[in-house]
């Protein structure tokens, strides 16, 4: 779903002070389900982010190093969603329908996704 594209480099490890998604700096408990936390929760975009649609994907540009970002469709819904101030987990019942996948795999790539988008300083939990 996010895949770095004209030469971006992914970044490394966290650094002092960089957010990290709810499932990184949430204490879990036996039973407790890291992947709903994460979709349940709410997200902002960062300022460093700008966004532009093309065709039915989405670009995305992190003004701080430059890197550019892609999103395919799913991520692009994922990326609007988050934009409109939505938990991640509103857009998983429109995807089940229209996509041939269960919830487990979808709400697992979502939360993939956010880690990634989070990792690389495009959003930080709200």
């Amino acid at each position: 779903m996010l895949r770095n594209v004209w030469g971006g480099t992914p970044i490394g490890p966290a650094r002092p002070g960089q957010v990290r998604p709810p499932a990184a700096i949430h204490t879990f408990y036996p039973g407790e389900n890291i992947v709903s936390n994460a979709l349940e929760a709410r997200w902002r975009i960062s300022e460093q982010a700008i966004a532009n649609s093309v065709a039915d994907e989405t670009v995305i540009l992190h003004l701080g190093n430059g890197t550019y970002f892609g999103l395919d469709p799913i991520g692009a819904r994922l990326w609007e969603a988050l934009k409109a101030g939505e938990a991640p987990v509103m857009i998983c019942d429109t995807v089940l329908a229209e996509y041939e996948v269960d919830r487990a795999t979808l709400e697992a790539d979502l939360c993939s996704l956010l880690e990634k988008l989070a990792s690389n300083d495009l959003v930080e939990p709200a």
